[in-house]
């Protein structure tokens, strides 16, 4: 079977499943794994946020570039994020730690030769990397924070509905 047949394969269960999950009438429902039982939003009350996503790229170069081929590419993030108040009474304290999964092909470098990357996801070398760890204290309600850590700052500036 060819890599895009499979590619396709991947994509059609993937938005099967998460349809079923959206068609639930319950906290999570947006969430491809939904409530978990109902142990997500108690853990969630508690002050943990516990998340898993991927982004999965299909590439294709149809025309110019180095090589013509069709390739994939993916970027898996888990992520724990952690609400202060609630699980030691610290007001306005959240923690926020994440490490991702680069993983597959760099079309950029191998099949199209541009010196401007086509996707955010793509990396010279595959493998996991912390991406987030830090602590943000909220003081005088909200009017001043501080934050510390390894902390992405694009998530603070240019972010977009469609970003």
């Amino acid at each position: 079977m060819k890599h895009y047949q499979q590619c396709a394969m991947i994509t059609a269960l993937w938005l099967t499943l998460g349809t079923a999950a959206v068609a639930q009438d319950a906290p999570y429902a947006e969430n491809l794994t939904g409530d978990w039982g109902g142990a997500r939003s108690t853990l969630a009350d508690k002050g943990l946020e516990i998340g898993l996503s991927y982004t999965g790229d299909v590439w294709a170069v149809v025309g110019g570039g180095r090589k013509r081929e069709t390739t994939m590419h993916g970027l898996g993030e888990l992520r724990l994020d952690l609400d202060g108040e609630k699980l030691y009474g610290v007001k306005g304290n959240t923690m926020s730690f994440a490490v991702i999964h680069n993983s597959g092909a760099q079309p950029n470098g191998s099949n199209v030769g541009s010196t401007q990357g086509i996707s955010n996801t793509e990396v010279a070398a595959n493998g996991v990397r912390l991406y987030e760890a830090w602590m943000n204290q909220e003081f005088f309600d909200g009017r001043l924070a501080v934050l510390f850590g390894v902390h992405d700052l694009n998530s603070e500036f240019a972010a977009t509905p469609m970003s």
